[in-house]
């Protein structure tokens, strides 16, 4: 089993993609609430709207329009842009909460604004580019690298989830006041986990281009329509 899940470069290489994708849906975790609440001072109920607000937004317009993109565009440029953007939105967000919100909480409005803009960009991201993996599985094979980005997806999400954490205590304990955590922190770390995601596609671009990795599940689809294709 391990040796079909990890034995071919071409999965392995997948399976860095498919960690690298992992970029456009976590966050900060649990500390989110307590980003709201403990250190912007803003209520649960609050929090609750602004995300009830984004949820709507991305079920009813980002989750249509990255479906649509997906089919439509190149699937390797909207995954290596997605990154890039989804870092570019961390790294902005933590920024402009530290220098435009220097003594005060950053504003509701901000927020939500802020909070749609980088839900729309991982939500249309991940939508059209989740199926780039696919393009270079055949069929008989769908089930030997689902199982291995599983595997991987499992492993990273646990790393993550505590690295977060981590991430915030360490930083907190540097440059915060005694008994205080600075949660706000944790988007410079998802920065940097975006990046790494960005790097990965970049690479993952070149080799294709190179031809190192070959779209199989593209190629196989195509020859299905040729011999489903009546001759004139």
């Amino acid at each position: 089993f391990l040796k079909d899940v990890f034995g071919d470069a071409q999965w392995r290489a997948l399976y860095w993609v498919g960690l690298a994708m992992s970029i456009f849906w976590i966050g900060l975790g649990s500390l989110g609430p307590l980003l709201f609440t403990e250190q912007f001072g803003y209520s649960k109920a609050i929090y609750g709207r602004v995300v009830a607000a984004g949820t709507l937004i991305n079920v009813f317009l980002f989750l249509p329009v990255g479906g649509w993109m997906a089919d439509r565009f190149d699937r390797m440029v909207i995954f290596k842009w997605g990154a890039g953007l989804t870092a570019a939105c961390h790294l902005g967000f933590y920024l402009a909460c530290r220098h435009l919100f220097p003594s005060e909480p950053p504003s509701i409005p901000f927020l939500i604004a802020f909070g749609l803009l980088s839900s729309g960009v991982a939500t249309i991201a991940s939508m059209a580019a989740n199926p780039l993996i696919f393009d270079f599985i055949p069929r008989d094979r769908m089930g030997t690298v689902s199982s291995g980005i599983g595997i991987v997806r499992g492993i990273a999400a646990v790393l993550v989830n505590n690295g977060v954490g981590l991430w915030v205590t360490v930083w907190s304990a540097w440059f915060s006041p005694p008994g205080t955590f600075d949660y706000l922190s944790g988007y410079l770390y998802l920065t940097f986990l975006a990046l790494a995601g960005t790097a990965v596609a970049l690479w993952f671009e070149r080799e294709v281009n190179r031809g190192r990795f070959v779209r199989l599940g593209r190629e196989e689809n195509l020859r299905d329509q040729a011999q489903r294709t009546p001759a004139p």
